[in-house]
């Protein structure tokens, strides 16, 4: 797997940072997962048929020589019949917000083919080879033309608004402070009822709602950590204490910390290939090196 760290702005609040990339070769079962749920996009592309993807009841075919993009949080279920290479790239995807990563948007979208120029093509050709620079950039690229395909409109800079850009920028960087209109409204030039009132026309929200979701967005990403406990996640992600998270977490998602938890965690289960496949190949196929 090679680190990377190539990133795309969409707009002022909104961008895609390249996380990793690498290959797989992949066995007949050798993908069975019956529940994925990663905090991060996850970008496959398979050398053959074979494989599929599964949200929500509707199983997806990753069709040989295309790719495709799944969005964090959304759990989903894998399976193959056939033995293939997989390139995957690891995403993150900075100013999108929890409600609509888990609501809005679909399971599973096909990369456009109009947005390659042959990129993936020549990494899956090249195990083996970390992408570079241009690369990296070229998937940033394909990454966010995915999700620009499927984004509504309020979703986009400050839900339409340029003047709040400044303080969207703020609130992400210093979510886990407190935030006072006053600040944000004068970081946007704007007085505070005039910003308080262009906020929730662009944003569907309050100001303190809007801050509110961004501490659980981060509260979901670290629950997804068994060790931490929710004392912990309270304090890093600015709810203070268990407690509070707990009121805030459930009225932002609909369920309780640990329930988000149990749900969303899940043990990869191994998949070992058939005998007759080397060594060196049976370590390349397990699931968690992927």
């Amino acid at each position: 797997m090679a680190r990377v760290l190539a990133f795309k702005p969409l707009s002022d609040a909104l961008g895609v940072r390249l996380l990793a990339a690498g290959w797989a070769e992949v066995w007949p079962g050798g993908w069975d997962f019956p529940c994925l749920c990663r905090d991060f996009w996850v970008l496959y592309r398979n050398d053959r048929d074979g494989a599929w993807v599964e949200h929500d009841g509707l199983r997806t075919p990753l069709a040989a020589g295309c790719a495709y993009l799944i969005p964090a949080w959304k759990g989903y279920r894998t399976g193959t019949a056939a033995r293939l290479r997989h390139f995957y790239g690891y995403f993150e995807v900075r100013g999108l917000g929890l409600e609509l990563m888990t609501h809005d948007l679909p399971g599973v979208m096909a990369v456009p083919a109009t947005a390659d120029d042959g990129c993936l093509a020549r990494l899956a050709a090249a195990p083996g080879r970390l992408p570079g620079p241009a690369d990296q950039a070229r998937l940033v690229a394909l990454a966010a033309a995915t999700l620009a395909a499927h984004l509504p409109a309020e979703g986009a800079a400050a839900g339409g608004d340029p003047q709040l850009a400044p303080a969207l920028r703020h609130m992400a960087a210093e979510f886990r402070a407190p935030q006072k209109v006053a600040r944000l409204a004068a970081l946007c030039a704007l007085g505070d009822d005039a910003f308080t009132r262009r906020f929730r026309a662009a944003l569907g929200a309050t100001p303190a709602q809007y801050l509110r979701r961004l501490r659980v967005q981060e509260a979901a990403r670290l629950l997804l950590d068994r060790d931490l406990g929710l004392a912990a996640v309270a304090r890093a992600c600015g709810l203070g204490n268990p407690a509070y998270l707990s009121r805030v977490f459930r009225a932002v998602t609909g369920m309780a910390p640990a329930a988000w938890r149990r749900s969303r965690w899940r043990t990869e289960p191994a998949a070992p290939p058939p005998a007759p496949d080397p060594p060196a190949a049976r370590a390349a196929s397990r699931p968690g090196r992927r």
